[in-house]
């Protein structure tokens, strides 16, 4: 790229940034919708791109990792908690508090201060700002610690496990990049994780770090669809792989005139979980693996939701054929995910896929949701869409 060619892209990315702002964004307000935001940072990002010199383009994605590390040390460290809003602290505290050597914390806040995740405030003071400030709330500090220490690792060997295996899509669950990462010999991730309780523990505070995700529930007219000729002790849902229930009480809050019961299906220590934790008497809580066949038969729905990006194509189509098997005429299976677009998918979907990948799952497009039906002896017979988003309810029929 030339210097001239540089700056221009830099003033048309400038005037493009000035348009939508001024079309989009107030102060008091923000952005107007979620997808003016997201372009917003898309142009930001290509801008920070053009203004830099091409080999510095390649150092900046390379020292991403020494960011990263940065940022891991000082979780470790307790600096997020150390320094108050509002309140700068001197390097000489952060050590006392830390109990770590002066000198490595001036390094390590230098750093982070040089990668935007603090600011000074004089010589050998830092206070937060608006990133370093959402590291104070632990939810977020766990997703970062267990993206880091579990699935980073397996990002890391990404490249080697891919040249192992001949640079193939991989489908192997307990053949992964993860495995090899974490040094996993029998079984895969979850069993991996569910062996230690703390591992798990940090996993699910780490889960919980996300702004919450649209409400997939009111997506689908559950009493619409769902109440014609049910009767009252017949299953309407079965949430499969379902938590704690949040789903199945979103749904009944969104449509309580939905008849018909309401079953949890999980792991036996899950269901236990939820059921200490005061689960509604209105959903009925069962132990059981959708790796084998589902005991509830002719339900009206079986609702899976964010379950299948976790599996390749042939580990999917086991745990679906589990569920054709129950299914009755008026039976249908109800996937609540997301599809990925064929053009212009956001950043964070993309990067989603390759973390699937390296657990051996994958993001699906409407059409790779349509070949994973078919594989199953179901048909896809509806995408319901949220509006501006790509959150979905796939319905399959047999």
């Amino acid at each position: 790229m030339t210097e001239n060619m540089a700056s221009e892209d830099v003033l048309g990315l400038v005037a493009e940034l000035g348009r939508l702002t001024t079309a989009t964004y107030t102060p008091d307000k923000g952005f107007a919708t979620p997808e003016a935001s997201l372009a917003f940072t898309r142009l930001v990002e290509k801008l920070g791109v053009s203004a830099r010199d091409p080999a510095e383009n390649v150092y900046y994605a390379a020292s991403r990792t020494a960011q990263n590390s940065a940022i891991r040390c000082a979780i470790e460290l307790g600096i997020f908690q150390l320094i108050i809003p509002g309140n700068p602290k001197c390097v000489e505290e952060l050590a006392a508090s830390s109990g770590a050597e002066t000198l490595l914390v001036e390094r390590l806040m230098r750093t982070l201060v040089g990668c935007s995740v603090f600011d000074d405030a004089g010589e050998g003071s830092y206070k937060h700002n608006r990133l370093s400030a959402a590291f104070c709330n632990q939810n977020n500090r766990d997703m970062f610690q267990q993206m880091y220490d579990f699935v980073g690792k397996g990002a890391y060997v990404l490249p080697a496990f891919l040249k192992q295996i001949g640079w193939k899509n991989p489908e192997g669950y307990e053949q992964s990049a993860i495995n090899l990462g974490l040094g996993i010999s029998k079984g895969g991730f979850w069993e991996w994780l569910s062996a230690d309780p703390s591992r798990q523990a940090l996993f699910n505070s780490g889960m919980q770090s996300r702004p919450k995700a649209i409400n997939v529930a009111s997506l689908y007219k559950f009493d619409e669809e769902l109440n014609d000729g049910i009767k009252d002790d017949e299953v309407a849902i079965v949430d499969i792989g379902g938590g704690r229930g949040h789903a199945l009480m979103e749904i009944k809050q969104a449509f309580p005139g939905l008849r018909g019961r309401l079953v949890l299906q999980d792991q036996a220590t899950v269901i236990q979980d939820a059921v200490s934790r005061g689960l509604p008497d209105y959903i009925e809580p069962q132990a059981a693996s959708f790796f084998e066949p589902n005991p509830v038969r002719n339900a009206r729905a079986y609702y899976y939701r964010r379950i299948f990006h976790d599996w390749s194509d042939p580990m999917a189509v086991k745990i679906l054929s589990n569920t054709v098997a129950a299914m009755g005429p008026q039976s249908r299976v109800l996937i609540a995910d997301i599809s990925m677009p064929l053009v212009g998918a956001p950043w964070s979907m993309c990067v989603q896929d390759l973390n699937m990948m390296v657990l051996g799952g994958i993001e699906r497009t409407e059409k790779q949701w349509g070949i994973l039906l078919a594989k199953s002896g179901l048909i896809l017979t509806k995408v319901w869409k949220a509006e501006g988003s790509n959150h979905v309810i796939i319905e399959g029929r047999l």
